[in-house]
């Protein structure tokens, strides 16, 4: 295969496509206006459209022959990090739990400087909290 990202991004695509059909078997009940299977439909076609940007995206680059050195203390940290966040995300509630969630993990993918350390997990959290509670309408 010419690039990692071309393999990694047609898999994708595949389990999109998958789990797209699978969610054709949700029983349907129109009770607010919007069914069952809008929101698994809308999270396999979005990740459907990533993969497809990611096959192309190494499609497009130039071929590399030597793979980047993998960090697994990288792996690790982020891993805790993570762990950390689903054990405290019923103490500390959506909000304040994403928000340290996402600055330790833009800390451990080595983003050092503030303006973006604050700046985008306050928006990521604001955009993720809006749209869930008044587009999907859940509560978070």
């Amino acid at each position: 295969m010419r690039d990692p990202d071309v393999f990694s991004g047609t898999l994708l695509m595949l389990i999109a496509a998958a789990g797209y059909i699978y969610s054709n078997t949700i029983d349907i009940v129109d009770v607010i206006g919007m069914r069952e299977d809008f929101y698994p439909k809308f999270l396999f076609v979005s990740l459907f459209l990533c993969g497809l940007t990611l096959a192309i995206k190494g499609y497009k680059r130039p071929v590399c022959k030597a793979f980047p050195k993998f960090d697994y203390k990288q792996l690790l940290l982020i891993a805790v990090v993570m762990i950390a966040y689903i054990l405290l995300f019923e103490y500390l509630g959506y909000i304040p739990g994403t928000l340290l969630f996402l600055i330790s993990a833009m800390y451990v993918f080595g983003e050092r400087r503030t303006k973006y350390l604050l700046a985008v997990p306050l928006l990521a959290t604001g955009a993720i909290y809006l749209l869930f509670t008044q587009v999907f309408l859940i509560v978070l």
